[in-house]
């Protein structure tokens, strides 16, 4: 007899939802329905840039798929087996190739022999990663867990316009190891990236000089450089990389705004870098988040700190519940941090 797909509901975690549950439904071979994707306000469900992520897991694995269509509040996925392989997959636009890279990234990379994945659309769009933090931290981290893979920016890619180009080759072996940073030590310093696109480098001197007198202000010791990106839109990213004396490093990145100044862009980095650096974090917010489904899947027991909860973190930890009961658990702390912990 066929096992029942896990019921999930999409109200709250939008997007964080479909691509955690199309993850661990893809590793897990269990399938899912979503029911009510988004809040009734909102007047719409599934929208572009979820479809083609949809679309892509289905593509790796023979899924059958229902409610993979615009603005449909409904979303029911039966994976096949994951055949890994080359791919190509345009997520249209400037919709975030990054976050179809991180959703297919741990299937492929659990399926046993390498994979080649070349996506088309936004390499820097907002509410997602820019290519820059996953070079600094997400594949780090993914080295920790025994996942190796190796990314080339064929060419960038700036919201609205995109057509930028994104490969990554994974080396698909599994995971071997596991996420326990343990205590970060003390701050040795910081190294700031301004990096533009299309864009007079006034900008990013701008951006570079800003962010070195505000860490100098707060008596951290910070040294940087401008990076020039030929891209068809203009854009700009800003990053702050913490080194500490554990010999990790913590990342806080922004993506410039329409309307946003380049000394507003390099206050908001700093502000959230500073203000991590009074947490009892061990790990940056983001990588809190996109570290707990290969903490989940790991062979062995580890944790972290997140210097707070989030909103997408509690949407990922909903969706590893309902696929693998037990296995994460989150621990808020009394002085603000959260715990996640692997049982």
């Amino acid at each position: 007899m066929a096992e029942s797909p896990i019921e999930l509901e999409g109200a709250g975690g939008r997007g964080r939802i479909i691509r955690s549950a199309l993850t661990l439904s893809l590793v897990t071979g269990k399938g899912f329905v979503i029911e009510k994707i988004f809040p009734e306000q909102d007047h719409f469900g599934v929208h572009s840039q979820n479809l083609a992520v949809v679309q892509a897991a289905a593509d790796i694995s023979s899924a059958e798929v229902e409610g993979n269509d615009l603005n449909s509040t409904r979303l029911s996925f039966l994976p096949g087996k994951v055949l890994p392989g080359e791919y190509t997959f345009n997520v249209g636009t400037a919709g975030s190739t990054v976050l179809l890279l991180q959703t297919l990234c741990l299937p492929l990379a659990l399926a046993g022999t390498p994979s080649v994945l070349t996506l088309h659309g936004g390499t820097h769009v907002p509410f997602s990663p820019p290519c820059s933090y996953l070079e600094d931290a997400w594949l780090p981290g993914l080295h920790e867990f025994g996942i190796g893979v190796e990314l080339q920016l064929m060419k960038p890619g700036f919201f609205p316009r995109g057509g930028g180009i994104l490969r990554a080759r994974i080396r698909g072996d599994g995971l071997a190891g596991t996420l326990n940073p343990g205590a970060l030590g003390e701050l040795e310093g910081a190294t700031v990236r301004s990096i533009t696109g299309n864009l007079p480098f006034h900008v990013g001197e701008r951006q570079l000089n800003r962010i070195i007198q505000n860490l100098k202000d707060a008596f951290v010791a910070a040294v940087g450089g401008t990076e020039t990106l030929i891209s068809e839109a203009p854009g700009t990213v800003v990053q702050v990389i913490g080194h500490f004396t554990s010999g990790r490093r913590v990342v806080y990145a922004e993506i410039g705004k329409k309307g946003q100044s380049a000394e507003e862009m390099a206050d908001l980095v700093c502000d959230n870098f500073l203000e991590f650096l009074d947490s009892p974090g061990n790990v940056d917010e983001y990588a809190a988040d996109q570290m707990m489904i290969p903490l989940a899947l790991s062979p062995e027991a580890g944790e972290y700190v997140g210097p707070k909860m989030t909103d997408s973190m509690r949407s990922a930890s909903a969706v590893i519940e309902a696929f693998l009961p037990g296995r994460i658990v989150l621990e808020d702390l009394v002085d603000g941090g959260v715990r996640v912990r692997k049982t």
